[in-house]
């Protein structure tokens, strides 16, 4: 669910709601200790995913961990 918030792909809205719905209060969500590398691996291995947008999607990935305070 976390490489959808970064990735462009099928059901990004329904990750994306589950991450508003956590935001609100209504849901409790909790991530591995390694969330970071596991979405980090995941999006290494797509092919439509260069190093550019590579480094700005584990940009925002991280915004969205500390922001969110997912640890």
């Amino acid at each position: 669910m976390a490489a959808k918030w970064v990735i462009p792909e099928e059901d990004n809205d329904k990750a994306s709601r589950i991450l508003q719905k956590y935001t609100n209060g209504k849901i409790d969500v909790y991530s591995p200790d390694l969330l970071i590398y596991e979405v980090v691996n995941v999006m290494r291995h797509r092919p439509e995913i260069n190093d550019e947008a590579l480094s700005i999607n584990v940009e925002n990935l991280f915004k969205i961990y500390l922001s969110y305070n997912l640890t």
